[in-house]
């Protein structure tokens, strides 16, 4: 009988684990988490570096703009500082020439008007042949002085200037070029004027002076005539004289007939005399009411005008020296001084001439009296002291010996100066030859 076989063994596949795939998903899972992290650090922390060098930059840069523009704004105040000390210094140069002016042209009126009844008027009003040039001088030079409301104009201009400056001083204000300008012409303006009132004041000084020497004080008397007087009798004298001529030519007619048209003619001569006169008289008013319209006009266009007059302080200098160098040379002390050699002469240092001549400055310096020095000390003294010279004042030095006095030495030595010192001067007025 046949046997029964045993079962065949059961065989269990092969593989994973379970437990073991999910563990290396894990861990796969977890290495890519890390890397993806990783890298989201490094990629943000590139972004933060990026965004920190951009603000950094912009900080920079906007640090330079703000020094730039510190920088600019301290150069503008700077310079407007600088403007404003420039221009309060041409508002003080102008103020003070200003009222210099204006001083000095109110205290020459006075003295001009005090000097038709004052005791040097009195002393000019003795002596006929100053009268005319008192009258010419009263009459003709003195209206011609600057007004006081020209000078007011000015001064109020150059005050308004002052007045918009100074509550704007260390500000940034920039004052406009026009104001400077303006200070200039102003400044310009009573610097001619000034040279004009010198000008007048010398003229007046010289007549009192004139009058001094020609009549001293110890001939007059307390019923002297006054200028304004003198004046007054002077112009009723011509208009005698005048009519005494009218006069003169009618009586000299040989007829009746004559005598009648001389008297007619006379009449109406004296007829046209007035009219004239009265003619003159509307010229004038014509002429003041013209000033006073002309004035006016300068008034408005002043602040226009003004910008066109430029500064000539060097020019002003050298004509006020040579104003108080023309002063100098006036003094009659020092031209008694000099009488050796302004007085005029026949003999020159090389010449006789027909006429008589002041010696020539340019003379005196060729010939070496002009050297400082006991050489040309010695031919100072040969020239004031030549003994052929008869009509001109003599020095009794002798210019070999004259060394030996000390008051000699002191006295020629001053006269050489004032020679250097004034020789220009004395040519231009006249009391040196060229």
């Amino acid at each position: 009988m046949p046997t029964e076989q045993e079962p065949a063994p059961v065989t269990k596949p092969r593989g994973l684990p379970l437990w073991t795939v999910l563990m290396a998903l894990l861990i796969l899972a977890i290495v890519v988490i890390a890397g993806l992290a990783f890298f989201m650090f490094q990629l943000r922390s590139g972004k933060l570096r990026l965004q920190r060098q951009v603000q950094a930059a912009q900080d920079q840069k906007t640090l330079a703009d703000l020094a730039q523009k510190k920088a600019a704004e301290d150069a503008r105040l700077t310079l407007a500082r600088n403007h404003q000390s420039e221009l309060l210094a041409q508002v003080h140069a102008a103020t003070n020439a200003l009222q210099q002016l204006l001083s000095d042209t109110e205290n020459l009126r006075l003295d001009t008007a005090a000097l038709r009844t004052n005791t040097s008027g009195k002393t000019i009003a003795a002596i006929p042949e100053l009268i005319t040039l008192a009258r010419r001088f009263l009459e003709s030079e003195v209206p011609t002085l600057p007004q006081r409301d020209e000078i007011t104009l000015h001064l109020e201009a150059a005050r308004r200037i002052e007045q918009q400056l100074l509550p704007n001083l260390g500000t940034p204000y920039d004052p406009a070029p026009d104001l400077q300008q303006t200070l200039q012409a102003s400044t310009q303006w009573a610097a001619e004027r000034q040279l004009k009132v010198a000008a007048i004041r010398q003229e007046l000084t010289s007549l009192v002076q004139e009058s001094k020497v020609k009549l001293p004080p110890a001939t007059q008397s307390s019923n002297s005539l006054t200028l304004d007087e003198a004046i007054s009798h002077l112009n009723t004298q011509e208009a005698d004289t005048a009519l005494q001529t009218r006069e003169h030519t009618a009586a000299a007619a040989k007829s009746e007939a004559e005598l009648e048209r001389a008297k007619a003619e006379a009449e109406k001569i004296l007829a046209d005399a007035k009219k004239e006169a009265s003619a003159i008289r509307e010229s004038i008013h014509e002429e003041d009411e013209r000033a006073a319209l002309e004035r006016s006009k300068r008034e408005a266009a002043l602040k226009l005008d003004e910008t066109k007059t430029q500064v000539a302080n060097q020019k002003t200098q050298d004509e006020a020296q040579k104003l108080v160098l023309r002063q100098k040379a006036s003094d009659p002390k020092i031209q008694a001084e000099l009488a050796p050699f302004i007085t005029p002469g026949y003999m020159q240092l090389h010449t006789i001439g027909a006429e008589k001549l002041p010696y020539s400055y340019s003379d005196l310096k060729n010939y070496g009296a002009l050297t400082p020095g006991l050489p040309g000390l010695a031919k100072l003294v040969r020239i004031a002291s030549h003994p052929g010279d008869k009509v001109r004042p003599r020095w009794k030095m002798n210019y070999q010996l004259f060394q030996r006095h000390p008051d000699n030495i002191e006295k020629v030595t001053e006269v050489q100066n004032l020679l250097i010192e004034l020789g220009p001067v004395l040519v231009d007025m006249g009391k040196l030859q060229p």
